[in-house]
């Protein structure tokens, strides 16, 4: 499997069509700095779905796109296509041949293809996952990726190997479940939250389902009142409008009799309208007749003065058009004259013209035989020269070597130079660090001594600072407990608010009749509760006594009542009244001195009243015969019965003691304890400020001592590991020296070998020169014959080229003259047909100018006969209007008449209307009454009562109804319906929690696979690793290890030792050995899962010629199984690879490639 070909167009510097055909084996790319090489290598890497514009070498992706230069315009869009011989069926796609393209647009736009079919990047990438071909993975290498594979978190070092174990799929998957484990888990806990809501849902819909029960109890008994009350009601309404309905019927018939003689007047009044308006009609009509004849007069005149202007104009266009004809006559004798001249000249330049032609072909053969003679001595030639350059390579090649070889003896000589005074430093280094280890070992027990005193110090603070927080934690729990306490108080107080708001205990008709005291202010006295004076003490047990009546309007007569009940009564309201004259009268009234109605003061109207409501009731904490209530407000009956509290929220006189007592407990606690404990928390928080700040000091000081004994510690070890280092450097140092002096003597006999070889070569370059000397003598002589060949056939033709240029000239002016004959003969007839055509308009208008004259006089006479007719019309206009206005008099009189029945009528048919308004408003309500299902026995229970007795009955039942409160009457729906939503929500809760644990089984499934296959590459690379190393350093060590306790999140360390060095740190090497250790690396992957190509950036750029022949072989050797493509600046790389692209800039800013094959190639393409 293998890149076969790559297209691309509009990508970066290649704006036309390049194509780039690649073979098994080793290709490199190359060309100068900045012509373009990098961008094929972008190209592949994009193609292959690379989304990052920062991998590309660009800041945006509409970067790749060709941006134009001075001579070429920018392109809108980009193109690449990949061809890959799919031969080993490595793709999961059924084609052998896999064609992918990818398409960019300057909008943004982007198209993927896979064999020309349109597809996503997604299965783009899913096509090459774990195939080690995908964007990412380790089949493009650059020079920058070197260092970064070394030098980046170990932990993303795994990417290569992750894609060369397969594992990349498992990740991908494990990602995906893990997403949809945290999703089923936040569903998990939003489905818990909802549940726990419809619970509550539940619970509060079961209360509302009682009181649901006693509304509609109550709705019930309202129902069958609203019944009985409008089928009364009706009966009586009926028996109001039928004496009405009798009076309507004959006023209706003396109303009808009127009509009709009315109508008659009408009548007569329209005939002479009809008359008055046929008179006026016609008058209008011939009024129109003399006005259309005015205008036909001013029509005519204004025609006769244009035909005469028009006989005028055409006259001075004929005398116009005559001269022309004259003018364009004479021209076309001059212009047929001067075409017979013309055409004789050219028959006089046709027999030169022919003898001129000839003479050039006879020149031109003998010019071609010269410049054949002269192509084969220009080839012999080019032969010898490429002969004579291969041999100067070679020269150039035995003497590069050996000064090659004379530079690494004095780069050894002064590395063993170097060695041997790095020696002598090193004995001195390792002097100076022991005195100095000693040094910084005393200073280090100076300075722990010091920071024991300041940890002994914070430790006295921190006990301090625990005592403060203590009691601020005390302190901050009783001022947790007030806030709880005030906000009981404020709820309470928002609870009694909320009670007097609602006006609960008021009917609906009281506050009415409060609100409108203007109106209604003068028949109550006021409310119950507002006519007693009552000491602050005893508000409790008098609002449980009084209950609801406190809050009833007083009200002296009945008759009184009874008339705001009738004038409200449509706005079916509810009133609370006590009666005075209805209050049976006491003969005689007993107040006891420790009875409730001693100890208040009220108005002597109420008294009566006051004694019968609570007149038994005394003030007491002990039981006795009668009724008593304790301060509390508790009742105790005679009987033997308690009740707490009775009526105490029923009467806003307690409510209101109750907002100021409240009210005052919070302030208290607000002002008192609150304050206490804000300002002991104050004075706490600034003692543990103090402290803290003292500790603050003392954790700096101890923090800057730790910082300097940290600082003698690292010292220390420094000293430790430098003595160390220094005695092994020593050593390390004169195996060094040993070395090199035995490659000293191996370079030298190599240098003897070159100089030899230089010396024969020498010898043939002599030989050739001689031959190249006779052959360019022999050129010269046939250049000068064809230059003297080319000068004659060029003279003879310019004398060609000017005669037929003469012949020409004067073809063209006779086309000339003759186009201009045409045109005045065309002109000639054009002006011809104008006059005649003039001549016939001034005759034709002279005839219509006649007619017109005669018509005129006709007009003139039918004026004067239509005035006449007008004036006599006039006048019986004038009469006929009079008597129609005193027709429409005697009407105007009759209709006054008509229209005062009409209002008395009317007043009877409102009458009616509105006794017929209430019945159907009782017929609607009863209506409506009977669409519900009323039980009967709840009928039975009011059938007897009369209207008054009804409407007292659903005053009392709405009362009631008034007290539930609001009701949700969709309760019994709403808890069926959250029951089941609580059981679907609960099956959906299970479902989650299964799902959960199969998301849970399938991640660890994937974990132990992808723990398997990492495990079993890893290994493999590990051992691979050592392998390759050692084909580039030969005694070198390199190794992986993982570095953590689960493989799948494990660092990765690498570690590399050049042969000859103890250092195992990646920052201490140099260029060159990064590279090899990165090139190593990557080529312990190729072992285990070799990518089918492989694409190499200049990464042999930091190497030297001797690495550079160990990295070409091993290249070779691993070509075997994958194609190498090559961007280089190395000859040595060149010379190993089977294929060569050059890339050349011929115009500013655009690419193009040369393909050339090695087996052909010189040392003049290399250079």
């Amino acid at each position: 499997m293998f890149l076969s070909k790559l297209r691309i167009q509009g990508f970066k510097s290649f704006p036309d069509k390049t194509e780039l055909n690649f073979t098994d084996g080793v290709t490199s790319i190359v060309g100068p700095n900045g012509c373009g090489k990098t961008n094929i290598v972008d190209a592949i890497r994009w193609v292959l779905g690379e989304q990052k514009a920062s991998t590309l070498r660009s800041n945006k992706m509409e970067e790749v796109i060709f941006n134009g230069t001075q001579k070429k315009k920018p392109l809108n869009f980009c193109e690449a296509t990949l061809t890959i011989e799919n031969n080993k069926d490595l793709l999961p796609i059924e084609y052998d041949t896999v064609e992918i393209t990818r398409r960019y647009f300057r909008n943004g736009d982007s198209e993927y293809y896979i064999n020309k079919n349109q597809c996503r990047l997604k299965d783009i990438h899913e096509m090459f996952i774990d195939t080690g071909m995908s964007s990412g993975a380790y089949s493009v290498i650059e020079l920058k990726m070197i260092e970064s594979i070394l030098s980046q978190n170990p932990t993303d070092r795994r990417t290569m190997i992750d894609e060369a174990s397969g594992i990349n799929n498992y990740n991908k998957q494990r990602a995906a479940s893990t997403r949809r484990l945290v999703s089923t888990k936040s569903d998990m806990e939003r489905i818990y939250d909802i549940m726990s809501e419809v619970g509550s849902n539940v619970k509060k819909l079961k209360l509302q389902m009682k009181r649901y029960e006693r509304h509609r109890t109550l709705s019930q008994d309202l129902l069958s009142c609203q019944k009985l009350f409008n089928e009364k009601s009706i009966e009586k309404l009926n028996e109001k409008i039928n004496p009405l309905i009798l009076n309507q019927e004959k006023m209706t018939n003396s109303k009808n009799i009127f009509i009709q003689e009315l109508k008659k007047k009408e009548e007569d009044l329209e005939k002479a309208q009809e008359q008055f308006e046929k008179t006026r009609i016609k008058m209008e009509s011939m009024q129109d007749s003399v006005k259309g004849i005015e205008d036909a007069i001013v029509k005519i005149n204004q025609d006769i003065i244009i035909a005469t202007e028009q006989i005028g104009h055409s006259k001075n266009r004929i005398e116009q058009s005559d001269k022309e004809i004259n003018t364009r006559s004479a021209q076309l004798v001059a212009i047929q004259e001067q075409i017979k001249k013309m055409n004789q000249q050219v028959k006089k330049l046709l027999p030169i013209i022919s003898k001129k032609q000839t003479s050039f072909n006879e020149q031109s053969e003998t010019y071609k035989s010269l410049n054949q003679e002269f192509d084969s001595l220009d080839k012999s030639l080019v032969d010898i020269q490429e002969h004579y350059l291969n041999i100067l390579s070679d020269i150039s090649i035995y003497n590069n070597d050996i000064a090659t070889n004379t530079r690494l003896v004095e780069e050894k000589n002064i590395l063993i130079k170097s060695h041997r005074e790095e020696i002598s430093k090193t004995s001195k280094g390792y002097a100076e660090s022991k005195i100095s280890l000693d040094g910084y070992l005393k200073k280090l027990t100076q300075i722990n001594k010091i920071r024991d005193k300041e940890i002994k110090k914070i430790d006295k603070n921190n006990n301090l600072i625990e005592d403060v927080d203590t009691k601020l934690l005390s302190l901050n729990e009783e001022k947790v407990d007030l806030s709880k306490e005030m906000l009981v108080h404020k709820n309470k107080l928002d609870f009694f608010n909320k009670l007097i708001s609602t006006k609960d205990g008021s009917s609906s008709g009281n506050e009415f009749l409060l609100e409108n005291k203007k109106k209604y202010g003068h028949i109550y006295r006021g409310k119950l509760e507002e006519l007693i004076d009552c000491p602050k003490s005893l508000l409790s047990p008098l609002a449980g006594v009084l209950g609801r009546f406190s809050d009833y309007l007083v009200i002296d007569k009945l008759i009184d009542a009874q008339g705001i009940i009738e004038s409200l009564e449509e706005k079916n309201m509810t009133f609370n009244f006590i009666v005075l004259d209805q209050i049976p009268p006491i003969k005689k009234i007993v107040i006891s001195i420790d009875s409730l109605l001693a100890k208040i003061k009220y108005s002597p109207e109420i008294s009566g009243f006051l004694y019968n409501l609570i007149g038994k009731y005394k003030i007491s904490d002990k039981s006795s015969d009668n009724s008593y209530i304790t301060l509390d407000g508790n009742k105790i009956l005679s009987n033997g019965i308690l009740r707490i509290n009775p009526n105490r929220h029923e009467s806003k006189m307690y409510t209101k003691n109750e907002i100021s007592r409240t009210q005052k407990e919070i302030d208290t606690i607000l002002n008192q304890k609150l304050k206490k404990i804000e300002n002991e928390i104050s004075l706490m928080i600034k003692d543990k400020k103090s402290f803290s700040k003292k500790n603050l000091e003392l954790n700096d000081s101890l923090s800057k001592n730790d910082y300097i004994a940290n600082d003698f510690s690292i010292k220390i070890e420094k000293y430790k590991f430098l003595t160390q280092e220094h005695d092994k450097k020593q050593r390390h140092l004169n195996e060094n020296i040993r070395l090199l002096e035995k490659e000293i003597i191996s370079i030298g006999i190599k240098s003897k070998e070159a100089k030899s070889n230089a010396t024969k070569r020498n010898s043939d370059i002599k030989k050739i020169e001689q031959q190249k000397t006779t052959l360019v003598k022999e050129s010269n002589k046939i250049k000068e014959k064809i230059l003297s060949h080319r000068q004659k056939i060029e003279s003879s033709k310019i004398d060609l080229i000017e005669i037929t240029n003469q012949q020409h000239s004067i073809e063209n002016r006779i086309k000339d003259y003759q186009q201009n004959e045409d045109e005045i003969n065309t002109d000639l007839k054009r002006y011809k047909n104008d006059i005649n055509k003039l001549d016939a308009l001034i005759e034709n208008l002279g005839i219509s100018n006649k007619e017109l004259k005669t018509r005129l006089k006709d007009l003139y006479n039918d004026e004067k006969k239509i005035n006449k007719d007008i004036g006599k019309l006039q006048t019986r206009y004038s009469n006929e209007y009079q008597s129609f206005q005193s027709f429409q008099s005697e009407i105007k009189d009759k209709r006054i008449v008509t229209d005062s029945n009409k209002d008395k009528l009317n007043e009877i048919k409102i009458q009616i209307e509105k006794i017929k308004a209430h019945r159907d408003t009782h017929l609607t309500s009863l209506e409506n009454i009977n669409n519900n299902d009323i039980a009967s026995d709840s009928i039975d229970k009011f059938i007897k009562d009369d209207v008054n007795a009804l409407s007292s009955n659903m005053s009392k039942i709405k009362s009631s109804i008034e007290r539930i409160g609001p009701i949700n009457m969709e309760v019994d729906s709403q808890h069926e319906a959250e029951i089941e939503r609580y059981e679907f929500l609960e099956n959906q809760y299970n479902d989650l929690v299964e799902s959960e644990i199969s998301l849970k089984e399938t991640i660890d499934s994937l974990d132990k696979e992808a723990r398997k296959l990492f495990e079993a590459t890893f290994k493999e690379i590990q051992l691979n690793f050592s392998k390759t190393y050692n084909m580039f350093y030969d005694g070198g060590k390199a190794s992986l290890d993982l570095k953590g306790d689960d493989v799948l999140d494990a660092e990765i360390v690498i570690k590399a030792t050049p042969p000859g060095k103890s250092t195992q740190s990646l920052r201490m090497l140099s260029g060159g050995e990064k590279a090899i250790t990165a090139i190593s690396l990557l080529f312990a992957i190729y072992l285990v899962k070799p990518s089918p190509f492989c694409i190499l950036d200049e990464v042999d750029a930091p190497l030297d010629d001797v690495n550079i022949k160990r990295f070409n072989e091993v290249i070779k050797t691993f070509s075997q199984n994958s194609q190498f493509i090559v961007v280089t600046h190395n000859k040595l790389t060149m010379e190993a690879s089977d294929y060569l692209y050059g890339v050349t800039q011929q115009q500013k800013g655009i690419s193009k490639i040369v393909s050339v094959n090695l087996n052909d190639i010189d040392e003049r393409l290399l250079a």
